[in-house]
């Protein structure tokens, strides 16, 4: 049976649970750990959730962690000399000092370098790639899918997060028109994968629409947000059902690498998991996903019209 994976970034278990949202709740479904990805002091952020997703382990022990993406991210971005890039890491180190703005304006950030360079920046080390389960099954002879993923090839939606400060404080107008072209970016790319279905084994696919709409209107206190950010929970899980009608028959894994806390308006550590077919083990953490997903059960027919 080939395996297709829809990851959702930030789909939120509450919500989905509340608005009884039925293609993301499928036979089984359940919640599983995020923070186990990251170093303690380390922020949930989408690339190393994913890349711990990707190999089965947290992405620090391959040495990608926050401090060095941010490490890679000021390089790019700084217009200084190197010393005193050498001083600021020596006096604050990698921490986020909030003066970015600023230096911005000054001509001292160049954002345009690290959004350019944005996909080079979140990437895995290129010797830690060989761990991931698309190169195992790669390896093994399986055919596999994948387009845009956070950490493995991942290209508009790096540059996408990079983009990220642009919309602080931008009128909802604007946010509305920039999530309107996500959406429609992912639902193609949706409709990409799904029409590779019969050519693979396994299918990879991923989509940021929901976190950018978390973090713009999960506001509980407000009906307008709240109502927008429910549109597009509904949207998406519209694109999902008419996607997963036109499939063969398949295990379909979809899930997310955090949820939302509406309290903190930063990223939860618990992310969201459903499955139509019984798994041979019930994920608890993000590092689990990996042996579900290479499990010998899953391929029952795997590469059986090749033969």
């Amino acid at each position: 049976m080939r395996v297709i994976v829809l990851g959702i970034d930030g789909l939120d278990a509450n919500l989905v649970i509340r608005w009884r949202l039925k293609t993301f709740m499928q036979q089984y479904y359940g919640v599983h750990d995020v923070r186990v990805a990251v170093k303690s002091n380390d922020p949930l952020y989408t690339p190393l959730i994913w890349a711990a997703f990707l190999l089965g382990k947290p992405a620090y022990s391959c040495g990608f962690d926050h401090k060095l993406i941010t490490l890679r991210r000021d390089q790019w971005g700084y217009r200084l000399p190197r010393i005193f890039y050498r001083v600021r890491l020596k006096l604050f180190g990698t921490r986020n000092l909030g003066i970015r703005p600023i230096l911005m304006k000054l001509k001292i950030y160049d954002i345009k370098r690290v959004i350019d360079k944005a996909h080079e920046i979140e990437a895995l080390p290129e010797e830690a790639l060989r761990y991931t389960f698309p190169e195992i099954a790669k390896s093994n002879g399986y055919r596999v899918w994948v387009k845009e993923f956070p950490s493995y090839n991942d290209f508009r939606f790096a540059e996408w997060r990079a983009r990220h400060s642009e919309f602080v404080g931008a009128p909802i107008e604007k946010i509305l028109d920039e999530l309107e072209k996500r959406y429609q970016y992912s639902f193609e790319l949706l409709q990409e994968a799904i029409e590779s279905a019969d050519s693979h084994d396994l299918i990879l696919y991923y989509t940021p629409i929901i976190d950018l709409a978390n973090h713009k209107f999960y506001k509980p206190r407000n009906i307008k947000y709240m109502t927008l950010l429910a549109n597009y929970y509904k949207k998406m899980e519209k694109a999902v059902s008419e996607a997963v009608k036109q499939i063969p028959e398949s295990a379909l894994l979809i899930l997310s690498d955090h949820g939302f806390d509406p309290k903190t308006q930063e990223h939860s550590s618990q992310g969201f998991w459903s499955i139509n077919v019984k798994p041979p083990l019930f994920p608890k953490t993000i590092l689990d996903f990996k042996s579900l997903i290479l499990n010998p059960v899953s391929y029952t027919h795997l590469r059986a019209h090749e033969t």
